[in-house]
């Protein structure tokens, strides 16, 4: 969402205003999401975030509300499973470009001969690279042997998300 039109105070508000149109229509996870945009953009929380974190508080103080994902919706999936596709999405360039590579030298996609050393040249688990490659049945296209000695690669890179430093608190 913050990568569509950049970073500008009048985007930052689209933003929010968003935010609020989708936590009207019930969507728990838009609260975070705004508090998160305020402070990675230092911006002054909107009234409907405030409001919605006051009934929160008093809720949770009266007994009315169990718990915050009463208040921010239910969590994403589980540790394990976002360090998974943490994982995956970070590799997933480097390992179909060693694959491929794997491939056009003559070799085949076999634990033991083509996921195993490039889990432990990455040093990730086995089942990483099995993942991605699933993921990728067009490797299974790439001839072996290729005699045009076609190098296939692939890039991959992070981009930095922006923050806003150095305003005063009030």
């Amino acid at each position: 969402m913050l990568f569509d039109n950049g970073f500008t105070d009048g985007a930052i508000l689209g933003y929010l205003a968003a935010c609020e149109r989708r936590f009207d229509e019930g969507e728990k996870v838009a609260l975070f999401e705004a508090i998160v945009i305020c402070a990675r953009f230092q911006a002054v929380q909107p009234e409907f975030a405030a409001d919605a974190i006051l009934a929160a508080q008093e809720g949770l103080d009266r007994g009315g509300v169990a718990d915050f994902n009463a208040v921010f919706g239910e969590p994403p999936a589980n540790a394990r499973d976002r360090r998974r596709e943490t994982l995956i999405a970070e590799n997933a360039g480097r390992v179909r470009a060693m694959l491929a590579n794997h491939r056009r030298e003559g070799g085949t996609f076999n634990a033991e001969e083509a996921f195993d050393p490039i889990a432990e040249e990455l040093n990730i688990p086995r089942r990483i690279v099995e993942a991605i490659y699933k993921s990728h049945p067009e490797l299974k296209d790439i001839p072996r042997d290729d005699p045009t000695h076609t190098m296939y690669e692939s890039a991959s890179f992070k981009v930095k998300v922006p923050r806003r430093r150095g305003r005063r608190i009030l």
